[in-house]
Order: C-alpha cells, then structure tokens, then sequence
C-alpha cells in the first residue's frame, strides 16, 4: 500500500515541477520579445516567490518520510534551514530581476551581483542538502538516492554560473543542465512520496 498522507506531496511536486517549467518558457519568451516590463516581472516574481514557499511544504514532508522510513532524523535541522533559505534567495532573486528591469543601464552590475549573491550561494545549500542526503541508509530501490545526486549536480551547476561573468556563452548550457537536473530531482522525489513503505526497505550496513 502507498502511503496515503504522501500523495498529496507528490502532486505538488508535480505542480511545483509544471510551474516551474511555465515561468522558464515564459522567461525566454520575454527575453527573445526584449518585452521585459515590470508588469510581467512582478507576476513571474510573485509565482516564482509563491513556488519556493510551496517547496518549503515538500520538503518538510520529505523530512516526515525520512522519519517514518528510514528513522532517519541527520537532516531535522538543515531541512528547514534549505527551504527558509530557498524563499529567502528566491526574494532577492526577483528583487534583482525587478532591479534589471527598472535600471536597464546597469543590467550587467545587477547581474553580476545576483550570481555572486543570490546564485552561487543557492548552490552551496545546494551542494549541504545533498551532502546530507547522501547519509541516508539507503536501500537499493531507494529513490532518493538518484535524488540526492542530482541534487548535487545542481548545486554544482549553480556554483558554475558564474563562468557567465567570463562569457554569455557559458549561461545556454548551464541553464540546460541546470533545467534537466530540476525536472529529474523533482521527479524522483514525487516517485518517492507515491512508492509504498514496503519498497524501500532499509538496508542497514
């Protein structure tokens, strides 16, 4: 039997995942428009910003099925401090977005500081999460195991954006790996909530 207190995350993963999707297609739709007025960012700020507190609620029930599953209780802390610190970014990383937007003039200043102060610092927790991850006992049909790792690959991406201050080019391919590293993470952990109790059994070594 699937646990049914978790399906409800899993759909929201689910939402969070074609949310997310939504807002990126947009974005490149209103940069390739060069239509980049506040109206339009606000709104995409505001459901970015309503996406990261939807998040926190997954991974708090993420910290519940470790607890359940794996009576694992390494991650009680860093958990909340992840998804805190994922509404936090994701403020200033509209705010900046509303700042390019108003100040044209300075878009590369605005940025490059929101690499080095909002992106690269995202992909720390990034790489602390799945770190902590990866301590989990894990049994061999585990789910959250792939999880963890694409985790870690997008903390690292992250970490690599800021090659683009060195050249534009660079932000095309960490965009598409950071994009299919978000869409499998969210994948595997909505798997997750849906498989049952009893396919993951834990394997202590």
């Amino acid at each position: 039997m699937n646990d049914q207190k978790y399906r409800t995350a899993a759909w929201l993963v689910f939402i969070k995942l074609g949310t997310g999707l939504f807002m990126f297609v947009t974005g490149l739709i209103l940069v390739a428009a060069k239509n980049w007025t506040p109206a339009p960012v606000a709104v995409r700020g505001f459901i970015l910003v309503l996406t990261a507190v939807l998040n926190f609620f997954i991974l708090m029930r993420l910290r519940r099925l470790l607890w359940d599953r794996y009576d694992f209780h390494k991650l009680d802390i860093l958990i909340p401090i992840v998804a805190g610190a994922d509404i936090v970014l994701e403020i200033l990383n509209q705010c900046t977005e509303m700042a390019q937007v108003l100040n044209p003039g300075e878009a590369g200043k605005i940025i490059a500081l929101r690499i080095l102060f909002v992106i690269v610092p995202y992909g720390a927790v990034n790489l602390v999460y799945a770190a902590g991850l990866l301590k989990l006992p894990f049994s061999e049909k585990s789910l959250l195991r792939p999880y963890a790792f694409l985790n870690l690959a997008a903390g690292i991406v992250l970490i690599s954006m800021i090659l683009v201050l060195i050249s534009p080019i660079f932000g095309l391919f960490l965009f598409a790996l950071l994009l299919l590293t978000g869409v499998g993470s969210d994948v595997f952990l909505a798997l997750t909530f849906l498989r049952s109790r009893e396919t993951e059994q834990v394997e202590f070594v």
